[in-house]
């Protein structure tokens, strides 16, 4: 009986993830470690998912090139001074974009990657018509097809 059970808990062991399991500041690489270096006081009050964000987060930080880290460093500086509920809204919208499909993502992308293509002067027009829209209007727009919102641009330029 004992045997049975040593033996079953020896194989949930090795089907349990290990990111499951907290990780002591001790366990981090040095490198992680100097990364990681603000949240050592805190490290150990941190639920494991929050370490294994830290720790993928320092992974990535590892891997940039200095032009790469610039960047990064510009936004956080820029998130940083922004109010703190408008970071909570941020957050929100990241964790409603993170539970749509691939395929929705990536069409929100592609948008976003579109208007970032467009002149300065036609993306300032279209913010414009966006703020002056009604929360009505707005909810209607997010509801139209591809082909509906390629209508309405056509009669929007006729104009």
């Amino acid at each position: 009986m004992i045997s049975r059970l040593l033996f079953l808990l020896s194989i949930g062991m090795t089907i349990v993830s290990p990111q499951l399991f907290a990780v002591e500041w001790e366990d981090l690489s040095d490198n992680e470690q100097k990364i990681l270096k603000r949240f050592e006081g805190n490290w150990n009050e941190f639920d494991t998912e929050r370490q294994q964000n830290l720790i993928k987060g320092a992974k990535r930080w590892q891997d940039m090139d200095p032009e790469q880290k610039k960047v990064m460093k510009e936004r956080f500086t820029k998130w940083r001074s922004l109010p703190l509920e408008k970071r909570q809204q941020l957050r929100e919208k990241f964790r409603k974009f993170k539970q749509l499909s691939p395929e929705e993502q990536q069409r929100i992308k592609n948008r976003i990657k579109k208007f970032r293509s467009l002149e300065p002067e036609k993306r300032e027009a279209l913010r414009e018509r966006w703020k002056n829209m009604t929360p009505e209007q707005r909810k209607k727009f997010r509801q139209l097809t591809p082909e509906q919102r390629k209508a309405l641009r056509q009669k929007h330029r006729k104009m």
